[in-house]
């Protein structure tokens, strides 16, 4: 046997091994199981005749569907009623309060502001612009949601479902033709970690919607939508600006690669700045301007930060005492360099490993692990086109 065949084969067991769910109950490790095998049968069995070829992402997702039904009566409960006053104490509470205090008639600011009011260990709504959202993400679940927090659910269940296929289509795209069906491996990796999400009250973060949105603006542009692709990008940048970090990159790379792209990146750029003027004009007529409220938030060198967001969601996997994500990061950050003609754009946020040491705020901020891993884990798949 080719030395390559080999060392690919060694590599993509050791990958299968590292993405193995780590269930919550008997019948969600029997379902990770299923999801090894069936994964494992497409890599190697042969599973991928031209007939089944568009449907091997379905099972897939089938699986992510019924684990979710399983695990998620208690983020449902948690959903269905507003916090009660002084009784809550996370940013989770917060962000759901702003909702419902939404759906009732008020404004966003307003309904922010009564929310951190209320929370007793908080009391006081930060003066400092930085620490305030743009108001796009509950305007999302406040426009396209029912009347209780149980439609951001299946809100975010539906994107769940919508990036694991994305994934396995971008990653099939990127791929050479030879080695096409393992592009399983992108949504399979990805599994464990939205695993966590769905069945957590950090779905309410918006580090994962703007994740969301940004795959999926990765995914039009690779199809050459671009028109859509702007318009994600748009919306992945509105609902947490850490986004602007691989969209200025992805426009620097263009400017000396696809100049058809500039646009795509250019204009996403614009509407957030645009944005975030009337944005920071809102916050100050709320909470006043004083000297505070634009200083940055940035600190000196703490790599204790970046492995706080490589722990983030890796106890989804059977082996998190390895390390999994740390190791499953190494290889996409390989993948990506290797590749990075093809995928710099879903590629770029891997730099945000080096710029979350400097403004990331203390190792509470672990959940912004949701801004980059996912984009690396998508990544590892590419390292199939060493052994064309």
């Amino acid at each position: 046997m080719n030395l390559k065949i080999i060392i690919r084969d060694l590599l993509l067991i050791l990958l299968l091994y590292l993405g193995l769910l780590n269930g919550t109950n008997q019948i969600d490790t029997i379902i990770g199981f299923i999801l090894f095998i069936y994964v494992s049968s497409v890599l190697f069995l042969g599973l991928r005749i031209n007939l089944m070829k568009r449907w091997l992402i379905l099972p897939l997702l089938l699986m992510f569907v019924l684990t979710s039904q399983l695990n998620s009566s208690k983020i449902k409960d948690y959903l269905s009623r507003e916090p009660i006053n002084k009784s809550y104490r996370t940013d989770m509470d917060d962000f759901l309060k702003t909702f419902y205090r939404m759906k009732q008639g008020g404004d966003y600011y307003s309904s922010y502001k009564y929310s951190i009011e209320q929370n007793p260990f908080k009391g006081l709504v930060s003066t400092n612009l930085w620490s305030w959202r743009l108001p796009t993400l509950f305007l999302i679940w406040t426009w396209f949601t029912g009347k209780t927090g149980l439609f951001i659910y299946y809100l975010f269940l539906l994107n769940c479902i919508g990036v694991l296929f994305c994934s396995y289509k971008l990653i099939e795209k990127l791929l050479h033709p030879k080695v096409q069906h393992f592009a399983i491996l992108a949504p399979y990796l990805l599994f464990p970690y939205l695993h966590f999400a769905n069945r957590d009250t950090t779905l309410l973060q918006s580090e994962w919607w703007g994740m969301f949105f940004y795959i999926y603006g990765v995914c039009f542009l690779i199809i050459k939508k671009r028109k859509i692709s702007l318009l994600c990008f748009v919306l992945a940048i509105l609902s947490r600006e850490l986004f602007i970090s691989p969209l200025a990159l992805s426009l620097m790379y263009s400017l000396f690669s696809d100049r058809k792209n500039i646009f795509t990146f250019c204009v996403p750029i614009f509407i957030y700045v645009i944005a975030l003027i009337f944005h920071a004009h809102f916050v100050s007529i709320t909470v006043g301007f004083n000297s505070n409220f634009l200083t940055p938030r940035i600190h000196e060198y703490n790599k204790s930060i970046l492995l706080a967001t490589l722990a983030f969601g890796s106890w989804e996997y059977a082996f998190y005492r390895l390390r999994v994500l740390a190791i499953l990061s190494f290889f996409g950050t390989l993948a990506g360099f290797v590749n990075i003609r093809k995928a710099f754009v879903l590629f770029s946020y891997s730099f945000f490993m080096l710029e979350i040491l400097l403004i990331g705020t203390s190792v509470y901020n672990d959940y912004w692990g949701a801004v980059y891993v996912p984009f690396l884990l998508i990544t590892v798949p590419l390292l199939m086109n060493l052994f064309v």
